[in-house]
């Protein structure tokens, strides 16, 4: 059972980081999405926290519906 989790897990998290390097105009925001199939919404969020001469740098986090990071 947790394997199959942790493999929505890794699909849902590829695809956000996906995303991410594809839509540059992203800066921060959030995606909101039944990543364990329990009915209920967990909430994807990405916000920047650092920048570089390299560029800005984002901090990805998963909360679940009760608003606990997972």
């Amino acid at each position: 059972m947790k394997v199959i989790n942790i493999k929505h897990f890794l699909t849902f998290t590829i695809t956000a980081v996906s995303i991410l390097f594809t839509a540059p105009h992203l800066t921060a925001g959030e995606l909101f999405a039944d990543i364990d199939h329990d009915s209920r919404l967990e909430s994807v969020q990405w916000r920047k926290f650092a920048t570089s001469d390299m560029g800005d740098y984002y901090r990805m986090r998963v909360i679940d519906d009760n608003g606990e990071l997972l």
